[in-house]
């Protein structure tokens, strides 16, 4: 497929294919390296589009999403996130509180309305990397997680 360095998108490239493809597309691989679908392509390169069935999907989807999650939990609770990878099958985080807990029924109405809307209202969709408290053992301090 022709495409243009700096303007056109992996994503560009899975709907040119079908629009299918497109919406199925977890993650590319530019020349190797995993790519998100609306980071143009640079120079000629080769191209993989990697639906959820591959495992290497599964870990960035898992990935972006733990860190949405995080950022609900931050906004939702105001606890300090302490540590939260993506897992074989999903995703976690633990948050300190302090001397709070949450109850399980505040837990899945607020926070799974957060994340949806930071996934969907806020996000659009994509997966960003917010900014995250995370937890020491001492003190929680403020830092980018990229």
């Amino acid at each position: 497929m022709e495409g243009q360095s700096w303007r056109t998108t992996p994503y560009d490239v899975a709907r040119g294919i079908s629009q299918g493809l497109a919406d199925n597309t977890v993650v590319a691989k530019v020349d190797g390296e995993v790519w998100d679908l609306d980071r143009p392509f640079e120079k000629s390169s080769t191209l993989q589009l990697l639906k959820f069935d591959d495992e290497e999907a599964q870990a960035v989807f898992w990935h972006s999403t733990a860190h949405v999650l995080g950022e609900a939990m931050e906004r939702c609770y105001g606890g300090c996130l302490c540590y939260g990878p993506p897992i074989e099958n999903g995703f976690y985080y633990d948050m300190f509180l302090q001397d709070r807990q949450v109850k399980r029924c505040f837990f899945v109405c607020v926070l799974f309305y957060r994340f949806y809307v930071l996934m969907f209202c806020y996000l659009g969709f994509q997966f960003r990397f917010p900014s995250v408290r995370k937890c020491d053992e001492e003190h929680c301090q403020r830092e980018t997680t990229l």
